[in-house]
């Protein structure tokens, strides 16, 4: 894993590295300093002159809307100090927006050169309406000459990125694991259903097509070469950006939502660039708001800083991040229905993200036509050891396989919720946020695709951010993450439906779904089919050396695929891990498929978003009340209400599989290992490999994540890989030939 610490960059100014040390896990990014203090003040009203070199925003084509002026006619949003109302933002509170900011030099005066940037808070007259000021006027002038960020141009001949095509070496590997899964499926039907329950038999053998099928789409991501994505600070912008950065935030501590802001103030933006920070709070903390003002008053932040409290909520809403977000969009950043034009971009970083302080050099460059709409980053975590992963929070097969190969393979956009910019125009035109699904940054990609655009995935880390760090918290980020995707697919405008769109496109955009229903069936079922071996003598395979080839080709292909991609051993570790999550969240994913599919046949509103809980909370007494008592429930390593609710099925799997591994022992010793005893050998391998992850899970509950995690996750890895192979030597040793291949009558 790659953790991001401080460092200094070109500019001088705050930097987040990349890292190869779990060393940083000793000083987290919550402690982050709040820069401010070290900045040398500049000359007040210095610039340079506008155009392709010089830092003043361009003006608008014609026919567009120009841009948002601090002093123009635009009435204010308002302070709210009880209930929210539409749109009530505020730059700092009304009396500091109204009193004119020190100037520069004098006694208690700000800073006023923050990573590149001149800020003065001035007052503007007053709203023809209200009578009252409006919103504090931010003089951003033009950054420096400088080596870090190309000058705005006209994007002339420009290669954002090379190569693209399929990778004949993947290709080769996908035909190769095809083939010997045809072969495996045509061998279960020819030679293995003769088990005296054909009905049992049967019903496995499509369980293991349906798992099979939920791999198919990771061959499709496999086919597509890698893209090499031009070094974006040797390419110019296409123009001045007024880049509009939204943190929407709920719960979250103010200690959480301070580095976050901070580092996104402090990042240097390209030549000519602006922008201006607002910090969406849907819980209405006080806190939050009063550090807004302070920021304000002292221009630490770099930039302007628009705290917007609360949002009314819809009818229908399912997703409160959308709808913070949107209220943003419509009743502060653009109200009635303006056109953002197209030099106007929205970034969403989540509260607990901090970006680099080279973020926007890397990602804004790629906007180089209107038909550049989106640029992602990965999300990289620091507070999880990857040595006792089994959350697989890494996500690499994901970040590395999957993303890339909807985006440079078959042309798709790709949104995951955060660290990433979107030209406002196009979002507008995409709707904005659908609030109906908690899926909505993954259909908000698919609107954007639906209307022409085209997005960007950025290999690079260019973010460092938190993950849940409980067990409880993990299971409603997977459960939400799961209801997303089944109410994308299953809503009246279903993607797959779609004939606009490539059919490659609407397989892969549904393709997360089916993996979600799939492993809510086979994972299960595969639990079950070694426990029944044991215990009932019941095996729906019957086993000979042609099953034995066929397994052996099968299976090794399937790892070979896999691990295709993988050169380290942090790699192998992730892959691990990866193999881990279908019988970590199986139960979770069966809770969510159900209730989406309930409330679907029933005509049911879906549940509210609830947020993830996380290391600190903060927001309203009664809302911290609620998350402190959840987050103290699953930190003290008890078994309270809550985490009984996740863990008693994979509790008791472990536990049946123990008392199968029992009374197989116990037969084995009676019976001795023969030939007729293959079924019950290999179940109890079987059954020892499936106790492992969930005891991995217990352990990590009760005794938390340290040395003895670490040690045992070790240990499952090389039990779990020597049982595995174990299998298949018992198949080869014990099996008998079918005699009915007389090419090879040792099978």
């Amino acid at each position: 894993m790659n953790y991001l610490r401080g460092s200094r960059d070109v500019k001088g100014g705050s930097s987040l590295q990349s890292v190869g040390s779990t060393d940083a896990l000793t000083a987290p990014l919550r402690s982050l300093k709040v820069p401010g203090s070290s900045a040398s003040p500049s000359s007040s009203g210095a610039s340079s002159p506008p155009g392709r070199g010089g830092g003043a925003p361009r003006a608008p084509a014609a026919g567009t809307a120009a841009p948002r002026a601090a002093d123009s006619e635009e009435p204010s949003p308002r302070v709210a100090r009880s209930e929210p109302s539409v749109g009530n933002a505020t730059v700092g509170a009304a009396a500091a927006a109204a009193a004119p900011a020190p100037a520069a030099g004098a006694k208690g005066a700000a800073p006023a050169r923050q990573a590149g940037w001149d800020l003065e808070l001035g007052v503007t007259r007053a709203s023809k309406k209200s009578g009252r000021p409006l919103l504090g006027s931010a003089k951003v002038l033009p950054m420096p000459e400088s080596d870090a960020a190309a000058a705005p141009g006209a994007p002339v001949n420009i290669v954002l990125k090379q190569g693209g095509g399929w990778s004949l070496p993947s290709t080769m590997l996908s035909l190769a694991l095809l083939s010997a899964m045809v072969f495996y499926f045509y061998v279960r039907v020819a030679f293995t259903l003769d088990t005296g329950a054909m009905g049992y038999s049967i019903f496995v053998l499509v369980v293991e097509i349906l798992a099979a099928s939920s791999m198919l789409p990771h061959l499709l991501y496999l086919l597509p070469k890698k893209v090499k994505y031009a070094d974006p600070l040797t390419v110019p912008v296409s123009e001045c950006f007024h880049v509009r950065v939204l943190i929407p935030c709920y719960t979250e501590a103010l200690e959480i939502v301070k580095p976050t802001l901070m580092a996104v103030g402090n990042a240097t933006l390209p030549k000519g660039c602006m922008r201006t920070i607002y910090l969406c709070d849907d819980g209405k903390d006080a806190n939050k708001e009063a550090w807004v003002e302070g920021l304000n008053r002292t221009g630490e932040a770099g930039c302007p800083v628009v705290y917007i409290r609360g949002h009314p909520r819809e009818p229908g809403e399912v997703n409160g991040k959308s709808g913070n977000l949107n209220n943003a969009l419509s009743n502060v950043l653009y109200p009635g229905g303006m056109d953002p034009g197209s030099h106007e971009v929205v970034s969403i970083i989540d509260a607990d993200m901090v970006v680099r302080s080279d973020f926007y050099l890397r990602t804004l460059p790629y906007l180089q036509t209107e038909r550049d709409a989106l640029v992602l980053a990965p999300q990289e975590f620091h507070n999880y050891n990857p040595a006792t992963d089994i959350f697989c929070h890494s996500n690499r097969l994901f970040w590395d396989v999957t993303c890339p190969g909807i985006v440079d393979g078959f042309g798709g956009v790709m949104c995951t919720g955060t660290n990433y910019i979107v030209r406002s125009r196009a979002l507008l035109k995409a709707g904005g946020y659908p609030s109906w699904t908690l899926g909505e940054d993954v259909r908000l990609g698919v609107e954007l695709q639906r209307h022409g655009y085209t997005g960007y995935f950025l290999p690079d880390r260019l973010a460092v951010g938190e993950v849940p760090d409980t067990v409880r918290g993990v299971f409603m980020q997977r459960s939400r993450w799961c209801k997303g995707n089944l109410q994308n697919t299953f809503s009246r405008d279903c993607t797959l439906f779609d004939r606009s769109q490539p059919i490659m496109l609407r397989i892969l955009w549904n393709a997360v779904t089916w993996h979600y229903l799939t492993c809510s069936v086979y994972t299960p079922t595969f639990l079950l089919v070694p426990i029944l071996a044991i215990l009932v003598g019941v095996f729906p395979i019957a086993l000979n050396r042609v099953f034995a080839l066929a397994f052996t080709i099968y299976f090794c292909m399937q790892q070979i695929v896999l691990y295709s991609r993988v050169r380290t051993f942090r790699g192998f570790q992730d892959m691990f891990f990866q193999s881990l999550t279908p019988h970590i969240f199986w139960y979770s994913f069966v809770k969510a498929n159900s209730q989406v599919l309930r409330n679907l046949i029933t005509q049911k509103a879906n549940k509210p978003f609830k947020t993830t809980i996380k290391s600190m909370i903060s927001g309203s007494a009664e809302m911290a009340k609620t998350e402190q008592t959840s987050i103290k429930k699953v930190k003290d390593h008890s078994l309270s209400w809550s985490t009984v609710q996740d863990l008693w099925a994979p509790t008791l799997f472990m536990l049946v599989n123990l008392v199968a591994l029992g009374y197989g022992g116990w037969r084995l010793h009676r019976d001795g290992m023969t030939t007729t005893n293959l079924a019950l050998i290999i179940g109890m391998l079987w059954s020892a490999i499936n106790a492992m992850p969930p005891y991995l899970l217990l352990h990590l509950q009760v005794f938390g994540d340290h040395l003895s995690m670490h040690i045992a996750c070790t240990l499952a890895g090389i039990f779990m890989t020597l049982f595995t192979f174990s299998v298949m030597v018992a198949m080869w040793l014990l099996s008998k030939p079918t005699g009915v291949v007389s090419w090879a009558p040792w099978l």
